[in-house]
């Protein structure tokens, strides 16, 4: 750890606390955050897609009722 307010840390401290976290107990490293970020963002992108067609769909059902 540092032994003062002013002194900076070591390439080691930072590389540790740079490279790894604790989420729910397991320790994981930043790079496992990215790509799990990474995977969240792809999958909100499909949830989204697919609320698009799902409106696209409810509005072809609409038409078709009023025709």
């Amino acid at each position: 750890m540092l032994e003062s307010d002013t002194q900076f840390p070591s390439a080691t401290d930072i590389k540790t606390v740079a490279s790894l976290t604790e989420v729910d107990g397991q320790v994981i490293t930043f790079a496992q955050l990215r790509a799990n970020r990474l995977k969240a963002h792809k999958l909100l992108d499909n949830v989204e897609e697919l609320l698009r067609i799902a409106e696209e769909i409810k509005w072809a059902f609409m038409w078709v009722s009023t025709s």
